[in-house]
C-alpha cells in the first residue's frame, strides 16, 4: 500500500562499460569495484556506524572485490551490480513489503500512483502458479485497461508474466517479484517491451513471447454503469486507490444517482489497494463526521487515529480534498460490497469500514489479509538517486481487529464460478433488489 509520497525526484544517469584493451579493462574494473565498495561503505558505515564488527562485515566485500580483481575473465556491469547490491540488501530486511527502487523505477512508481504511466496498460497481482511441476509466485494480469497497448496485442485476464527480456537479460518473475516487474514493464513512451506469458489453453499453461510498445497511458481507477436489468442499481468498480479515485468515485455515484440509481455495488475484487489518501477520502463519502476510518501503529507503539473530517490538500494530492459537503454524502445509499482472494491492503481497509459500521454486506471470497502501511520515501536529499519503500505501520479498522496475515470473511461466501456466469455479482444484486 503506497502512503505518503515525496515529490522530488531525479532521474538516474545510467554508467555503461566496453571492453577495450586488456589494460584499459583491468583499469576500468577496478573503477567499478572502488564505486560498489564505496556504496556499500556509504549504505553500512550509514546504518550500522563503525562498530569492530560491522567493520568485519564491510571487509568482506573488500575481499569479494579482491577476488574479482584478480580472477574475473568477463567484464562487469557497474550499475547493475550496485543496484543488485543495493536490492539485495534491503529485500533481506526481514519484510517482504520494504523495497529500494532506483531512480528509473521510483519515477515509474510515482506516476502509478497519480493514475498515469507510460507502459503497456494492465493491473497485475502477485499469484501463486504451478508450472512444470515447480511453484512459482508469477504475475497475473487481473485489469487490462481500454485502447491500451495490452489490449491490442491480446493479453487476455488470467494471464500471467513469467519473464520480462532486458538488454541485461531475461528477468524471471519468480526471482525479482511484483515492484521489479511492474517497473520493467513501464518506460520511455515509443520503445517496446518483450514478455513471455503463461496462458492456460485446454487446462495446461502454454509460454507465449509478446512484444508491445509502450505507450502514455491514463488509468481508470473508477468505472460505472446501471445494471441492466435494474434500472435503480448501480455498479461501480474501484481498480486501485491513486490520487484522482476519490473524484472517479464521487462523479461516477452522482452520475448513477442523476440517473435514478439508489443501490449500489462497489466492487473490490482484485484491488490491491493504493494510497492512503486516496482511501480515507473515499471512506469519508459514506461516513459522518467525526467516523474513526482507522488506526495506524509505528514502531514506537504510537497511535494515531484516522477520522472523518474535512481535508485539504495542494499539488498531486489535490483530487484527495474531502468538503464538509462530501462527508457522507453517499451513506444513505443501499450497498453490497464485493471482494475476492485479491482484494488487499486500502481495499481491505475500505471493506472493513463498510462492514464495521454496518453500512453493507460483503459478498465474495476470503481477502488477501493486507493490513500493514508503507511509507515511501525519496533518497534526495542524501544526493541518492531513487527511494525506498518500508513498512512503517500496523493499522487497524474501525472494530480494532487487525486483519493482517488473515484477510476479511465475507457475510456471504461466494465463489467466483466457472467464468461464464458472474455468481458474486449476482447474488450481490439479488442482496440489493431483496432491500
Amino acid at each position: 500500500m503506497q502512503e505518503e509520497l515525496n515529490e522530488k525526484r531525479c532521474e538516474g544517469v545510467k554508467k555503461r562499460k566496453k571492453l577495450g584493451e586488456i589494460g584499459y579493462a583491468v583499469i576500468l574494473l577496478v573503477s567499478v569495484l572502488l564505486s560498489i565498495l564505496l556504496t556499500f561503505s556509504l549504505t553500512v558505515r550509514y546504518f550500522f556506524g563503525g562498530t569492530a564488527k560491522n567493520e568485519d562485515f564491510y571487509r568482506k566485500f573488500e575481499v569479494l572485490a579482491e577476488y574479482i580483481d584478480k580472477n574475473a575473465y568477463f567484464d562487469a556491469d557497474a550499475e547493475k551490480m550496485k543496484d543488485a547490491a543495493l536490492k539485495a540488501f534491503v529485500s533481506n530486511a526481514g519484510d517482504r513489503y520494504t523495497v529500494y527502487y532506483n531512480a528509473e523505477d521510483f519515477k515509474a512508481l510515482n506516476e502509478d500512483n497519480e493514475g498515469r504511466y507510460v507502459g503497456i496498460g494492465v493491473t497485475v497481482t502477485t499469484s501463486a502458479v504451478v508450472y512444470d511441476g515447480a511453484a512459482l509466485e508469477l504475475i497475473e494480469v487481473v485489469a487490462i485497461h481500454e485502447n491500451s497497448p495490452a489490449e491490442e496485442a491480446g493479453l487476455k485476464l488470467g494471464d500471467f508474466i513469467y519473464s520480462v527480456d532486458t538488454p541485461e537479460g531475461e528477468v524471471l518473475a519468480d526471482d525479482v517479484g511484483l515492484d521489479v516487474i511492474s517497473s520493467k514493464i513501464k518506460g520511455k513512451e515509443g520503445s517496446n517491451v518483450t514478455i513471455t506469458i503463461l496462458r492456460e489453453i485446454d487446462d495446461e499453461f502454454q509460454k507465449q513471447k509478446v512484444t508491445l510498445e509502450l505507450r502514455n497511458v491514463e488509468i481508470k481507477s473508477v468505472s460505472y454503469d446501471v445494471y441492466k436489468d435494474c434500472a435503480d442499481v448501480g455498479i461501480v468498480t474501484v481498480s486501485q486507490f491513486d490520487l484522482n479515485t476519490p473524484s472517479l468515485l464521487s462523479q461516477a455515484v452522482d452520475s448513477l444517482v442523476d440517473q435514478g440509481v439508489d443501490k449500489i455495488v462497489v466492487d473490490l475484487r482484485d484491488n490491491g489497494g493504493g494510497d492512503l489518501n486516496s482511501v480515507i477520502a473515499c471512506a469519508s463519502y459514506f461516513l459522518d463526521e467525526g467516523d474513526l476510518i482507522m488506526s495506524a501503529e509505528n514502531n514506537k507503539g504510537d497511535l494515531l487515529k484516522y477520522k472523518t473530517r474535512a481535508r485539504t490538500y495542494g499539488g498531486s494530492y489535490a483530487l484527495c480534498s474531502v468538503t464538509k459537503s462530501d462527508i457522507g454524502k453517499y451513506k444513505s445509499l443501499k450497498t453490497v460490497i464485493l471482494v475476492n482472494e485479491n482484494t488487499a491492503s486500502a481495499a481491505e481497509l475500505l471493506t472493513a469500514v463498510f462492514r464495521d459500521y454496518d453500512l453493507a454486506q460483503v459478498v465474495g471470497v476470503k481477502t488477501f489479509g493486507k493490513g500493514t502501511m508503507q511509507t515511501i520515501y525519496s533518497l534526495d536529499a542524501y544526493g541518492i538517486d531513487g527511494g525506498i519503500k518500508i513498512t512503517t505501520d500496523v493499522y487497524f479498522p474501525p472494530c480494532g481487529e487487525s486483519y493482517d496475515g488473515v484477510g476479511i470473511l465475507p457475510d456471504v461466501v461466494v465463489e467466483s464460478g466457472d467464468g461464464v456466469e458472474d455468481l458474486q455479482l449476482n447474488t450481490a444484486i439479488e442482496i440489493l433488489i431483496s432491500k
